[in-house]
């Protein structure tokens, strides 16, 4: 797989020339819209499957998957217009794609609020389904949500494992910071916590629990972590997977950090540097690696998930710092469609942004929109071998970003379950 960047005078048809392949290929494979032009600057995968079919008459996935020696979920990862369009006899399939290693990735997919629908189209991709938004806690007992229980049905068709996630982190979580201390401060309180946890992932047939918690430092923290250590025992007795977030914002202290032990998995939360005061990208991959190397993270690598945002963030000069929006990844490109602007790439935060404004004579200051493209995506995936890590995290379905699920599919072997 090659990475292209699109130059002055570039179109899919000079680019197909280029490097041999159809143009029909370079245009599913970056998911283009041919209404559009290339934008310089913009960034195209080039792939060349050593091995494709074509379909037959009466075909059906099965019977292809069976006549090539692979599975229905290599068919689908493969060719993601599978997701939505039926088998056309004549049609092209990408059976097998050539990888530069044979490693194996654990690939975390965040559900947000994403739609069932966008869920569903990223999950040959996926091997553990964190289900948010769907868990609560009520009486002292951790609850589930209606739709919860789709999700995790949805997610064992797709061979991933369906994780509740539980925040304890914030008032604006369905487990508040508010709740957790009444938790802690009775022994009885604690026990029914526990057991309401494993009768939960008994009767939805979730594989697993993540618990998004801090207590800060106050007495409680020794009470947490005496919480988490026999949560984290009996789940592992019990086959279930117990996964505890990494926050470089806030697992300064090594009391935070000893939480490490007791995570089957560690998704490091990579995305949420912002000081407000000073724009920057969602994912700054100088400071990815230098958490990477950090004492209280290095002995844990192996079983450790990199960040990955599939979001950028404008940033716009305020007379206080500055004002940050969250926004699709490819929000920086779709602006040089409507303002004179040339994107530019950060080699230091390793992402490409734009500058620009929308109405420049009355004043308004200029925005920058900060994204990820295929090269900012493939510079945060080369850490995965870097550091020898378990895998990746992806924050949130509910923003799309088509070309990552393809560059993680023609790296990697993706674990399935």
């Amino acid at each position: 797989m090659i990475i292209h960047t699109v130059g002055s005078s570039d179109t899919v048809y000079s680019i197909s020339k280029q490097y041999s392949v159809p143009e029909s290929r370079i245009i599913t494979d970056n998911f283009l819209d041919t209404t559009k032009k290339l934008t310089v600057g913009q960034t195209l995968i080039i792939s060349r499957p050593c091995k494709i079919c074509t379909v037959m008459g009466g075909d059906t996935l099965e019977g292809i998957a069976k006549r090539n020696g692979v599975n229905v979920m290599t068919l689908l990862q493969n060719n993601p217009v599978l997701l939505s369009e039926a088998l056309t006899p004549s049609q092209t399939l990408n059976v097998e794609y050539e990888k530069n290693g044979d490693k194996s990735i654990i690939v975390m997919a965040y559900t947000g609020s994403a739609s069932v629908g966008e869920i569903e189209k990223c999950l040959p991709y996926v091997s553990i389904l964190n289900i948010q938004n769907e868990t609560f806690i009520n009486s002292g007992e951790v609850k589930l949500q209606n739709g919860g229980e789709k999700l995790i049905r949805l997610a064992r068709n797709y061979r991933a494992l369906p994780l509740l996630s539980l925040d304890c982190t914030s008032g604006g979580g369905f487990l508040g910071r508010d709740t957790l201390p009444a938790v802690l401060e009775s022994p009885i309180a604690t026990e029914k916590f526990i057991q309401s946890i494993i009768t939960l992932l008994k009767q939805s047939g979730a594989m697993g629990i993540e618990m998004l918690t801090y207590m800060g430092n106050t007495p409680l923290k020794y009470k947490l972590y005496d919480l988490m250590l026999a949560l984290g025992s009996l789940l592992r007795d019990e086959g279930y997977t117990f996964s505890l977030p990494y926050l470089p914002d806030i697992t300064k202290d090594e009391d935070a950090a000893n939480f490490n032990d007791i995570s089957d998995i560690i998704p490091v939360w990579s995305y949420l540097w912002d000081d407000e005061k000073s724009g920057s990208p969602a994912c700054p991959i100088d400071k990815v690696e230098k958490t990477f190397r950090s004492p209280s993270l290095f002995p844990y690598l192996a079983k450790s998930l990199l960040g990955i945002p599939t979001f950028g963030t404008e940033y716009s000069k305020t007379a206080t710092g500055y004002r940050k929006e969250t926004v699709d990844a490819s929000k920086g490109l779709l602006t040089t469609h409507h303002h004179p602007v040339l994107t530019s790439f950060d080699n230091t935060l390793g992402v490409p942004y734009v500058n620009y404004s929308d109405r420049t004579r009355s004043g308004e200051p200029q925005k920058t929109i900060y994204y990820e493209d295929a090269r900012s995506y493939s510079m945060k995936l080369d850490l995965i071998e870097t550091f020898d890590l378990a895998g990746v995290n992806v924050t949130s379905l509910a923003y799309r970003s088509p070309i990552l699920w393809q560059l993680l599919n023609q790296r990697f072997n993706i674990i399935k379950y």
